[in-house]
């Protein structure tokens, strides 16, 4: 229960305040800057410490949210005999990493006063973020549209999700406030363009209708699938198909639906245009052949999917068995099984329910939590989603804040609301 969460702590009180806040902040731009080796270890090192600092009660309930994805990872490590060591260590990687970003992140949300000083510096550091992506789009020699500058001019994810504070700001303040708030939202929106990747520009469009209010309700949630659906039907009419030489942005965001249908094209062409489809197709076929008992719990970490021919990239590199799969969903079956998608999709729509705001479900904070499940659900479909080694790090501590953060507004609006009643009947009333 939400009340269970943060019981009242002379402790707590003491550690409250920049601490935390800082923290995050700190937190995501690691994210952003470090490598993933790196970037774990100080993951485990501030986790550590905040376990240490933290209630029983916070931390188990820290435990609790990642505990899915741990158990997940305790039963394919059992079913893992046979499988290369090398891939099972990086399996295990990425499971420990997610679980390491989702209890630190609660940790640091429940121990948040207040966050408005936390939603202002995610802000700014969106903006360094768009800058920095721009100023490297310039370096690089950038075309708008073009994919050869995709790696390095991309926007993170994180600085998306701040298009919902800053457009909330915009919309009720004023003064200098709103001049800033249009400033970094404007930045923001042109780093999106340069980013030149359909990931980052469906998570905008995605942030964007969640501002809106359109995740927000279960019959507005609906509303809003309708209405990506619709736009996404409207944008595939408008834009180019692919007529041979180089793929830009706009026919890659024609060809996305392409890519994710499954295809058992050997053509080396189509092969590449449709990788995705060309890895989950043979995926499928792993699924297909494998034992009732495999379908259901997985092949285990360290599972490959056999492509049925060596896939050449040049002279000196080759690979017929892929450890990774850029769909999630087919990543999850081979080495987690049935049960393994299920909760996973579970969990992350149980992320709602957690971080729900008992008194405003259309704070920025619900809209920006509800707007983060959708842009994972997305993700998991190109690149991994919450498994992927570095794109959605910063996105899952700060899901994972969100939540926190949440808890502990519920656990003072009952305390508040239980001393109102205690109060009332002492007056009689």
């Amino acid at each position: 229960m939400a009340t269970r969460i943060l019981p009242p702590s002379p402790f707590d009180a003491a550690a409250l305040g920049l601490g935390p806040v800082a923290a995050f902040i700190g937190m995501l731009a690691a994210s952003w800057i470090l490598p993933t080796g790196p970037l774990t270890v100080l993951l485990a090192a501030v986790l550590l410490l905040y376990l240490v600092m933290s209630p029983a009660a916070a931390n188990g309930a820290a435990i609790r949210l990642a505990l899915p994805f741990a158990l997940m990872t305790i039963w394919a490590l059992a079913l893992s005999s046979g499988n290369a060591g090398y891939d099972i260590g990086k399996d295990v990687w990425y499971a420990g990493k997610l679980c390491l970003c989702l209890m630190l992140g609660f940790l640091l949300g429940v121990r948040s006063v207040e966050s408005r000083r936390a939603l202002d510096a995610l802000t700014l550091l969106a903006g360094v973020m768009a800058l920095v992506s721009i100023i490297l789009w310039f370096v690089v020699g950038g075309q708008v549209g073009e994919l050869t500058s995709e790696e390095s001019t991309r926007l993170p994810l994180i600085g998306v999700v701040a298009i919902v504070p800053l457009l909330d700001r915009s919309r009720h303040e004023s003064g200098i406030r709103r001049v800033q708030a249009a400033a970094l939202l404007a930045l923001i929106l042109i780093a999106v363009v340069v980013s030149n990747s359909r990931i980052t520009i469906i998570a905008s469009a995605t942030m964007i209708l969640a501002w809106a209010g359109l995740f927000s309700r279960t019959r507005r949630a609906l509303l809003g699938g309708v209405v990506v659906g619709i736009l996404l039907a409207l944008l595939w009419q408008v834009l180019p198909e692919y007529a041979g030489g180089e793929l830009t942005v706009a026919v890659k965001l024609r060809r996305s639906l392409e890519e994710v249908l499954l295809t058992d094209n050997f053509d080396t062409t189509q092969m590449i245009l449709n990788w995705r489809g060309f890895e989950a197709y043979n995926a499928q076929l792993m699924f297909d052949r494998a034992s009732a008992l495999k379908k259901l719990f997985g092949n285990g970490l360290g599972a490959t999917v056999d492509l049925g021919q060596e896939v050449i990239l040049s002279d000196e590199a080759s690979f017929r068995y892929l450890p990774i799969l850029h769909n999630g969903f087919y990543y999850i079956l081979i080495k987690y099984g049935v049960i393994g998608v299920m909760i996973y999709i579970l969990s992350v729509l149980r992320f709602g329910l957690l971080g729900k705001l008992a008194s405003n479900n259309m704070s920025a904070e619900d809209r920006m939590l509800r707007g983060l499940i959708v842009i994972i659900l997305l993700a998991t479909t190109v690149i991994t989603g919450l498994y992927n080694k570095t794109e959605l790090n910063g996105l899952a501590i700060l899901l994972a804040w969100l939540i926190g953060f949440a808890q502990r507004r519920r656990y003072e609006e009952t305390v508040h609301s239980a001393a109102a009643l205690s109060r009332a009947r002492g007056s009689g009333v």
